[in-house]
């Protein structure tokens, strides 16, 4: 009987040990869990959204410690505040790249950067853009008879002035000396010559103090369909050398080049090994879409079927096409893509896109061939096969 009860105590002591290991083992971990794992998981959080250029504002108010993990989280701040510091560096950097540093305005880099994109554009859409080629009427006897120093005044005036009569739009740059170009964007040859008298008046009314008043000839040019900068610069420099020759302080209109009209010709695309995402819902549905709009542009480019045929093609293909986005939001939103949100955003300015250049059709303000173009080059070539492929990594 001795015994048994010397056994059962052994038993409880061993199970009030037990209890207690068990008790110590738990909140060992949740005092770790609470005072280091946690605060881990925020700082590795925290690092990858700062190592992706985006601000924390969290960081401020972040965990208040004294001990290692804060001295890691102060760590963590300053590399924020470097990193924000040389992302505001880069961008000076970068304006002061393609800016002219005495008067302010684009210089000629900003041509190398973005001209055949936007001329590309212009010709997708069939939008009109116009350029004027400005040059100040006898400079140098300025420079002569005043000095560089008011000739680098008049060159900064007449950027103010010509900036205060264009749009927010239109690209201002400085091509050298006292010459400059204007790029409108979907600006008819008649409003482009509108704006240039427009300049033209107010350059001559503008008066310096020591210089008195300058004048400036223009020559105005409108870019024809698939023709380049060069070509397009050319003829609007002509104008401008004709405008000086004959009299200056006028703005004349560039002779227009008609363009050899040439066949339409079949568009199809291939499928490339490159835009295998390694998901193979998602690949068939980027295939499927390809084909379709293959046959789209066919069918409006080259075989003229019948439009109610194209918008039964156009309303299916839309239709595929929000399946797709949806499918493949599901994708990403399983794989933790980090920039999950972004890309859901731009499925919908896609997508509400389409909508309104179908809308536009539809009423009369916009032919079938932008919203085929749209479909082709925007949807599934640009993002499709070229934004999808950032994500391509994670699957």
């Amino acid at each position: 009987m001795q015994k048994k009860e010397e056994a059962s105590l052994e038993l409880n002591i061993a199970l009030i040990g037990f209890t207690f290991v068990i008790l110590f083992l738990f909140f060992t971990w949740q005092y770790f869990k609470i005072n280091l794992f946690q605060p881990l998981k925020i700082i590795i959080k925290y690092l990858k959204i700062i190592l992706n250029g985006q601000k924390v504002q969290e960081l401020e108010d972040e965990i208040q410690r004294n001990d290692e993990v804060g001295m890691l989280i102060e760590a963590v701040k300053k590399l924020q505040s470097t990193m924000q510091e040389e992302i505001r560096l880069k961008k000076i950097h970068e304006k002061m790249a393609i800016t002219d540093k005495l008067t302010g305005a684009f210089n000629r880099q900003i041509l190398d950067q973005g001209i055949d994109k936007a001329i590309a554009k212009a010709d997708r859409y069939h939008e009109d853009f116009s350029l004027l080629c400005l040059d100040l009427d006898h400079f140098k006897k300025v420079n002569d008879t005043c000095g560089h120093n008011i000739g680098d005044e008049i060159l900064k005036q007449t950027v103010n002035v010509i900036k205060n009569n264009i749009r927010s739009a239109d690209v201002l740059v400085r091509f050298g000396g006292e010459e400059f170009v204007v790029l409108m964007p979907q600006t008819s040859l008649q409003n482009a010559i509108v704006v240039g008298e427009k300049i033209r008046t107010a350059i001559a009314t503008t008066i310096h103090p020591i210089a008195g008043s300058l004048t400036v000839s223009i020559g105005v040019a409108q870019k024809n369909y698939n023709e380049n900068f060069d070509s397009w610069y050319k003829r609007g420099d002509e104008a401008l050398y004709k405008a000086k020759k004959t009299g200056r302080n006028k703005v004349i209109v560039a002779t227009a080049i008609v363009a050899e009209e040439k066949p339409v010709l079949a568009l199809n695309i291939g499928w490339r090994q490159e835009w295998e995402s390694g998901n193979s819902e998602i690949d068939s549905q980027h295939k499927k879409l390809l084909e379709m709009a293959n046959d789209l542009f066919e069918n409006i480019m080259v075989s003229k079927a019948n439009m109610t045929i194209i918008l039964d093609k156009v309303e299916i293909i839309l239709t595929e096409i929000k399946t797709h986005f949806a499918s493949e939001e599901m994708i990403l939103k399983k794989i933790d893509y980090k920039n999950f949100d972004e890309h859901v955003i731009l499925h919908k300015e896609l997508y509400d896109k389409a909508l309104i250049l179908k809308q536009d059709y539809l009423s009369g303000k916009a032919k079938i061939s932008k919203l085929i173009s749209y479909i082709l080059d925007d949807v599934v070539l640009e993002h499709m096969l070229s934004e999808d492929q950032k994500f391509f990594p994670y699957l």
